[in-house]
């Protein structure tokens, strides 16, 4: 094929499901991948085959050897070949299990991706599409049926660095199928069912009812600079959990606070939950414990609207909300994401935006802030492991500072046409200009 001297053999370029993978992305210019995983489906189900095979195998060697010993001709003993109905009785119930699984996460039919440059930008274009046999399937509709985000811009900072928006899936429903694969066809899988119904029982909490049935699938993750410069690096970090009945998930996580205040003496040192309030709205709380004092962070958490807030100071959570509020510009009026980032209209299921410009600089200072954090830490036999390797991390600040040659990240997915298109942009940093590398 590479000398182009064979009229037998064909090339990927001739395959026609190929060529039609392709019209799905942008016309490649400096990188082109394409993944058939029907192929490989097709594949994985002859396992037990392959290694009732090994098995034949192996009995004829021993057959051989024992004739030849014995100085007898011919095969003794067992002539009929192995077949996976041979193989012991746990062996076939793996595979049975082996099956069942391949059966069910054999949904995509091929990825296809393509790239180009464009100055010092990378763009990349790749398409998923699904098997023709996905549409039934459970764990297909979990994932393909995620409601796709619209306007998560009007939640991020005009100060945001770096965010991830997720249009998530069925949590509650990916629980259920996963349960009622593991009693159907996972090996003892009725008895595991029920052992864990008994653990939930147990520690009085059952994940279904008090977590799933109120979480939602929409996720948003952003990152700003922190009101409070750090030694540590990095910046203020606030998570927006969509929650399905907000009466019903104010009163879960009520509920959860107070039983993990009540459990709190029994740590040494204890923490705290105590009221927000720099925040403008109710029910958030502050959590405060000696490791929050070490790295500078202060944590808090509660209801907002129709979203579960967590984040790393109050500063970021009433950022947030007054930039979702109107008060306070959003990311859209962010020069340098505009130059950066994508066109997106419309709702999109994943889209994320990562600084990368100050990425070395900022593991660095993370790095070395860890030996800082050491003096920190109370002494005690069960903390010194976790101190000795804090301060060998420490020493690889200058190593990870190098890794300084990207200035951003940017990436959105959104399904239509029956296909995940992702287009993804990288903006790379130009070279710098030495006195070696240009000598007057």
């Amino acid at each position: 094929l590479l000398a182009g001297e064979t009229d037998t053999a064909q090339s990927m370029a001739g395959n026609a499901r190929y060529r039609a993978a392709l019209a799905d992305v942008a016309a490649p210019q400096h990188i082109v991948s394409f993944v058939g995983l029907r192929q490989l489906f097709d594949v994985l189900p002859n396992f037990p085959k392959m290694v009732a095979g090994r098995v034949e195998e192996r009995r004829k060697a021993e057959q051989r050897r024992q004739s030849g010993s014995n100085g007898a001709s011919g095969p003794q003993g067992q002539t009929r070949p192995v077949t996976p109905a041979d193989l012991p009785q746990d062996a076939q119930d793996f595979f049975n299990f082996f099956a069942a699984f391949l059966d069910e996460v054999n949904i995509i039919d091929y990825i296809v991706t393509s790239g180009r440059m464009d100055g010092y930008q990378e763009l990349t274009y790749s398409a998923v599409k699904p098997d023709p046999s996905a549409a039934n399937k459970p764990l297909f509709k979990i994932v393909a049926g995620s409601r796709p985000l619209g306007k998560f811009q009007r939640y991020l900072p005009v100060e945001t660095r770096s965010f991830t928006a997720f249009g998530g899936a069925d949590l509650e429903g990916f629980y259920g199928w996963m349960l009622d694969f593991v009693r159907d066809k996972v090996p003892d899988g009725d008895q595991l069912y029920a052992k864990w119904a008994q653990v939930q029982e147990k520690i009085g909490f059952n994940v279904q009812s008090q977590l799933l049935g109120w979480l939602g699938a929409e996720v948003i993750i952003a990152e700003i600079p922190p009101a409070v410069p750090s030694p540590f690096g990095g910046g203020d970090a606030v998570l927006l959990w969509r929650v399905k009945e907000r009466d019903r998930a104010r009163e879960m996580l009520d509920r959860g606070l107070k039983r993990i205040d009540a459990l709190a003496n029994e740590y040494s040192p204890p923490f705290s939950l105590q009221p927000a309030t720099q925040i403008p709205a109710d029910g958030f709380l502050r959590i405060n414990h000696f490791t929050t004092v070490a790295f500078q962070i202060q944590p808090c958490i509660g209801i907002w609207e129709d979203w579960l807030v967590m984040a790393s100071s109050e500063n970021a959570v009433r950022l947030m909300i007054e930039t979702a509020n109107g008060k306070h510009p959003n990311i859209l009026e962010n020069q340098r994401f505009r130059q950066e980032g994508l066109n997106v209209e419309g709702p999109v299921h994943y889209a994320s935006f990562q600084d990368m410009s100050q990425f070395g600089q900022q593991m660095a200072a993370l790095f070395m802030g860890l030996g800082f954090g050491v003096a920190s830490i109370p002494d005690s036999p069960e903390t010194r492991p976790i101190k000795a390797i804090m301060q060998t991390m420490s020493g690889l600040g200058p190593v990870v500072s190098e890794i300084n040659f990207i200035n951003s990240v940017y990436s959105v997915t959104e399904y239509r046409d029956d296909r995940w298109y992702t287009t993804s942009k990288t903006t790379y940093k130009p070279p710098t200009k030495t006195a070696a590398s240009h000598p007057e």
